[in-house]
């Protein structure tokens, strides 16, 4: 392994035998060397508990998202298409952390290396987390000290060996064929995961994410169809996908107005999908509604949930919702409605189906 002084193999080194002492976790550290000693005994070279978190930087944030993230990620490898329940695994990982910090132990969670290792070895159920609990004790009282000759490289290549089986490649096509962008997204993460420092990776792929879910979200799809009902009266029915809030509401505004402005038919701004609303939907509705009166043309809310309708009941302006197809007909059909949204108060039709 050395010659003339020089070590041409890493070897794993020094692993201490035998089983930590259980004790309250210490807050203060002597030199960064490992020796724990309690408040009153700091002297001016220990670190006290508060610069240790400076110490951690953006790893207290980092740390324990990479943890939660390869839980969900061991879970749902392994789970072979069986339902996995995000929120059992969470309360198991966190009591777990809790009672290792009384050991001295690293942050437990899920190992994508590790269960590789298991499943290559013939691990099918859970019952071989005792095996595995086993020999890990025998190996800490009797077999610890010969660890030091094992080279870091032969650990490294039993990961690497158990680990590449497990690269979804296979996903790469469908993702191609069925939305481009996840592919992009998760191609951009992994390269930035690769080329830069772990946390930096993490980052960017939650910053992506967050910025991919925002545009879509200030972008929702609209529907917009020409209706002919029974008795033969036209109207434009306009369809949002998601709910109606800040980021989306000046977008669905400027498309409900322009639909508006190329027909002189009734408009239907159809309310099913949208679950949520806010105080900056209730001022755009406000404009919306003042345009259509300006250019004397009906425009009716259909089916408004109960908690939209509170949002748009602080409205100024009045104006008309239904519940009904049925209801459509009618008021299209009411020749003395025919400016219906300037009616003195909020028009509610119920005609059931």
């Amino acid at each position: 392994m050395e010659h003339k002084g020089k070590s041409y193999v890493q070897l794993t080194g020094y692993i201490p035998s035998g089983f930590p002492a259980v004790e309250f976790p210490a807050l203060s550290i002597v030199n960064g060397n490992g020796s724990y000693v309690s408040d009153a005994e700091q002297e001016e070279s220990t670190q006290n508990f508060w610069s240790l978190l400076q110490e951690f930087g953006s790893g207290l944030l980092v740390i324990p998202l990479i943890s939660l993230l390869e839980t969900i990620a061991v879970c749902r490898t392994f789970a072979n298409g069986k339902p996995v329940d995000t929120n059992q695994e969470l309360i198991t990982l966190g009591l777990a952390n809790i009672t290792n910090a009384f050991v001295r132990g690293y942050r437990i969670n899920g190992g994508l290396a590790r269960g590789s290792v298991n499943t290559a070895s013939g691990g099918r159920t859970q019952f071989v987390n005792v095996y595995v609990s086993v020999i890990v004790i025998l190996a800490l009282l009797y077999l610890a000290e010969y660890f030091y000759y094992i080279p870091k490289a032969t650990l490294a290549a039993i990961i690497i060996a158990a680990v590449l089986f497990q690269l979804q490649y296979q996903t790469i096509k469908p993702m191609w064929h069925s939305k481009k962008s996840d592919l992009f997204i998760g191609l951009l993460a992994f390269t930035a995961c690769l080329v830069g420092p772990l946390s930096v990776g993490v980052f960017v792929a939650i910053t992506i994410n967050i910025l991919y879910i925002l545009y879509h979200s200030a972008r929702p799809e609209i529907n917009v169809d020409l209706v002919k009902t029974t008795t033969g009266k036209q109207f434009l029915k306009i369809t949002p996908g998601r709910c109606l809030i800040f980021p989306s509401v000046e977008f669905v505004r400027n498309k409900i107005v322009k639909s508006g402005q190329k027909y002189t038919i009734p408009v239907v701004f159809d309310c099913t999908y949208i679950y949520a609303a806010d105080f900056t939907t209730a001022k755009a509705i406000e404009l919306i509604i003042q345009d259509f009166n300006s250019r004397n043309q009906k425009l009716i809310f259909f089916n408004l949930r109960p908690r939209l309708l509170k949002v748009f009941k602080m409205l100024k302006s009045k104006f008309v919702m239904c519940y009904s197809l049925q209801s459509i007909e009618k008021l299209l059909d009411d020749q003395s409605n025919g400016s219906l949204s300037n009616a003195n108060g909020v028009h509610e039709v119920t005609t059931e189906l």
